[in-house]
C-alpha cells in the first residue's frame, strides 16, 4: 500500500500514516455511530400478602431474568416495596426468592418504552389449577410444580 522508493519518502510515510488514521476513524464512526443507547426503565413495585405472612416477605429478592441470566435484582423492603431499574430489550421473567424460599416464578414482562412502571404482586402466588393440580403459568404443564407448605416459624 505505502512503499518507500522515492526521494520524498518522509512525506509519503506521513501521508500513509494519515490515510491509515483516517480509515480507522471512519470505520470507528460507522461501527459505533449507529448504536443507540438502551433506555432504562424503573420498576416500582409492591408485594402484598396476608397479614400473617407480612413479616416473611422482608428480605426476599425480586429478580428479573432473561432465560436463567439475572439482569436486575433488589430486596423487598419491610413495607413490601421494591425498586428495580433495567435496560431490557427482550421479554424477561420476574421471580422472587430468598432464604428458605426457592425461585418462584411470578410473571413474564414485555419490554416497554415507559420511563417508570408500577407493578404489584401477591405472595405466595396462587396458581391456576387443572384437575386439582397447579399449572405452571410459563410452560402450561402441571408436572413442573412442587408444593411447599409453610408450617409455623422456625426459631434458632
Amino acid at each position: 500500500m505505502c512503499s518507500v522508493t522515492s526521494p520524498n519518502a518522509n512525506s509519503e510515510t506521513v501521508m500513509c500514516k494519515l490515510k491509515k488514521i483516517l480509515t480507522l476513524t471512519i470505520l470507528t464512526i460507522f461501527t459505533f455511530g449507529f448504536i443507540t443507547p438502551k433506555k432504562e426503565t424503573i420498576f416500582i413495585g409492591t408485594v402484598t400478602t396476608d397479614y400473617k405472612n407480612m413479616e416473611n416477605i422482608f428480605g426476599l429478592y425480586i429478580e428479573f431474568r432473561i432465560d436463567s441470566l439475572v439482569i436486575a435484582r433488589n430486596i423487598i423492603q419491610q413495607d413490601g416495596t421494591f425498586k428495580i431499574s433495567t435496560t431490557a430489550d427482550k421479554e424477561f421473567d420476574i421471580y422472587y426468592c430468598g432464604i428458605g424460599v426457592g425461585d418462584t416464578y411470578l410473571q413474564t414482562f414485555k419490554p416497554t418504552s415507559k420511563d417508570t412502571v408500577s407493578i404489584t404482586f401477591k405472595i405466595p402466588k396462587n396458581y391456576k389449577k387443572k384437575y386439582g393440580k397447579a399449572v405452571c403459568p410459563k410452560c402450561k404443564k402441571k408436572t413442573k410444580l412442587f408444593l411447599f407448605v409453610m408450617v409455623g416459624k422456625v426459631q434458632l
